[in-house]
């Protein structure tokens, strides 16, 4: 029997003597046959090549202020919980950086300025904000999102990102893409799934159907 983690000990004695400790074994072993089922989904993949090597992310890599951020809450106090990333954003916010960017597509290309670039294969991330809304797993294209504005309006967009609402923010630029070339001056960071994996020029792409998710 699997024990749920935060529970004193007293409080597992209280669950071993309960009758609803019955349903939740029962719930663990209905999952567990689950598991042996043949039922899959097959999901995309996205994929960042630079120098410092290759890193493939489910859900969301970015590059900028939001994977300096990202690096900062990994080391935070988990005490925090949902608030690190709000914190770690506002924290790095003032000092980082805005960047000549360009991003290389099949067949066009973003260039301008900005403060962040966001590559989603997912919807959500850090805890529920609802940075792609338009983005799918299973499209085959990887969401790519720009954002350029000063500093004191990025605070003020914050919101807007968290609700799924900013997309049609003139500070935001969307591209769904199957891959990219992203060169930053001055370079940028860039975080995999809220792991740092290196700096910019980054090649991303997507691998569609690369790995099976269980339903």
């Amino acid at each position: 029997m699997v024990t749920p983690t935060g529970l004193g000990s007293a409080a597992r004695r209280d669950r071993r003597r309960s009758p609803s400790n019955l349903r939740y074994r029962h719930e663990i072993d209905e999952a567990a046959r689950h598991l042996l089922g043949d039922s899959v989904y097959p999901i995309d993949v996205g994929r960042l090549q630079g120098e410092w090597g290759v890193r493939y992310f489910v859900n969301v890599a970015q590059a900028g202020v939001g994977a300096a951020a990202a690096v900062t809450a990994a080391g935070m106090s988990r005490s925090w919980g949902k608030g690190r990333y709000p914190l770690a954003f506002i924290r790095r916010l003032p000092g980082f950086p805005s960047a000549r960017l360009v991003a290389q597509m099949a067949s066009r290309a973003h260039e301008g300025n900005g403060l962040a670039a966001i590559f989603a294969n997912g919807q959500f991330f850090a805890g529920g904000w609802n940075v792609a809304p338009r983005s799918s797993l299973t499209d085959g294209r990887l969401d790519l999102q720009v954002i350029d504005c000063n500093k004191s309006y990025a605070i003020r967009l914050v919101p807007k990102i968290i609700k799924g609402v900013h997309l049609t923010d003139s500070a935001v630029r969307r591209y769904a893409t199957e891959a990219f070339q992203l060169v930053t001056d001055p370079v940028w960071p860039i975080e995999a799934d809220g792991d740092p994996v290196g700096n910019t020029p980054v090649s991303v792409s997507v691998v569609p159907g690369a790995l099976d998710l269980k339903i």
